[in-house]
């Protein structure tokens, strides 16, 4: 219980923080967004950078995991796509289920996978993260490009989005730098730190501003929808994959609880730069990171480490 309070408490605080300020209107409401945006382009690339390259990536079974990731996220947005009709009302408002069921909120699992699980989560995380950013993107972008815009997927209309999303960049500089084993100076490397630090400090901040505690009415099957396939269809996924591959030990668990962290926060920019449902989308970030505090221990326990 202790190290689960040590994970925890310090990140329900630091959220409940950001929905404190937000409602007592402590800054304008426009500096959420520009904050959201500073972190996006440069905070946050910083943080997954430094990571990936103090990663000894080549000392993990990578592509093994690569398999495992990968094929969960496929095999859940196959499931939604087959439930579509059952669990949401327009193409708009599927996006927002959809991006609850695949997206994972990278500054949760950062302050609290390394804590809970030492050095081994803290260097597995990195991994996890190179490999789940740029195909979650993927999946989303192209999600809300067919189903809420109704555009046509051409490869060149996806490419664009995708080569120049700032995470993805961070997440493939990174990986390479740690592969090929490039050395960073320094100074250069205390400067990603420090940036790093400020960005999930800010990225939680965020997580508590963009929390929404309005009526839940009539979206309950489509909430309903996006916590069941996050919290019990990506774990069990993921496990199967790794049973499957003979993946066991710490690496197991630490994937299996990797997926049972809540949706990404800046999901909402997502859906409202790609004309998704966005008040579905706030609805969604709320009840699954309310309901994650409660998940999280108990997935924890369950895969024996508590």
């Amino acid at each position: 219980m202790n190290i689960i309070a040590s994970a925890l408490v310090p990140v329900i605080v630091i959220i409940a923080l950001g929905w404190g300020l937000r409602r007592r209107q402590f800054v304008p409401d426009a500096f959420w967004g520009q904050l959201d945006r500073l972190n996006y382009w440069v905070l946050f690339p910083c943080l997954l950078f430094n990571n990936l390259i103090g990663a000894r990536l080549q000392d993990l079974p990578a592509f093994d995991i690569a398999i495992v990731i990968w094929g969960a996220q496929f095999l859940c947005a196959a499931l939604m796509l087959l439930m579509r009709r059952w669990m949401s009302r327009t193409g708009p408002a599927f996006t927002s289920v959809f991006q609850g069921g695949v997206r994972f909120n990278t500054y949760i699992a950062l302050a609290t996978v390394p804590v809970l699980f030492g050095s081994d989560g803290r260097v597995l995380i990195a991994i996890l993260i190179a490999l789940f950013v740029p195909m979650t993107n993927v999946l989303c972008v192209t999600a809300l490009a067919y189903y809420a815009q109704g555009a046509r997927l051409r490869p060149s209309a996806l490419l664009r989005p995708i080569a120049s999303n700032p995470l993805i960049v961070a997440c493939v500089l990174g990986s390479a730098s740690s592969l090929v084993a490039l050395p960073v100076p320094d100074g250069l490397r205390a400067t990603f730190t420090v940036l790093g630090q400020a960005s999930l400090a800010c990225g939680l901040i965020s997580v508590g501003a963009a929390l929404r505690f309005d009526a839940f009415h009539g979206d309950v099957r489509a909430i309903v929808a996006s916590h069941g396939f996050k919290f019990i269809a990506m774990p069990l996924f993921s496990d199967l994959l790794c049973q499957l591959l003979d993946i066991g030990g710490m690496v197991r668990v630490i994937i299996v609880f990797f997926n049972c962290l809540p949706t990404a926060s800046t999901a909402q920019a997502l859906a409202r730069h790609m004309g998704g449902d966005v008040p579905l989308m706030s609805r969604i970030i709320t009840a699954q990171t309310l309901f994650a505090f409660v998940w999280m221990p108990l997935a924890y326990w369950v895969l024996g480490m508590g």
